[in-house]
């Protein structure tokens, strides 16, 4: 971080580490995403470290999911949508609402809370409707 005054707005022109962990979870690939992202969001300020900080758990979120970790996952999430719901709509070609929204639509489809419980309680989750293929989660 060094001598670097820490950032409340996006910069212009963007933080290329923004725009590439957006392009990381774009292309699925949420564990780098949230290394690159973190980065910035360690020299950000509020409200634009909060926008950051609900990309990152998003992008955490979505990994532990894939990782099989729904509890994870679950808890991953709910901070994502905390940070998201006072956030600008839109900053650096992401619109955070709609993938809040998104998210929040996957989450209900696959009881993302029931699975999470299920998942801690070491019971099965047969009757649950089924994960999606990865290439249908919802990106930002």
């Amino acid at each position: 971080m060094g001598d670097r005054s820490l950032v409340s707005e996006p910069p212009d022109p963007p933080d290329p580490r923004v725009l590439e962990g957006i392009a990381l979870i774009r292309r699925r690939c949420w564990f780098q995403a949230h290394e690159v992202l973190e980065l910035a969001w360690r020299e950000a300020a509020p409200p634009y470290k909060h926008w950051l900080q609900g990309l990152l758990h998003g992008a955490v979120a979505l990994e532990h999911l894939r990782r099989g970790n729904p509890r994870g996952a679950w808890g991953q999430w709910d901070k994502a949508r905390r940070r998201l719901a006072d956030v600008p709509r839109e900053l650096a070609g992401v619109d955070a609402a709609a993938w809040r929204d998104a998210l929040d639509a996957f989450a209900r489809a696959i009881d993302l809370p029931e699975r999470s419980r299920r998942h801690v309680a070491r019971l099965p989750v047969d009757d649950l409707p089924p994960l999606p293929p990865v290439e249908d989660w919802p990106l930002p």
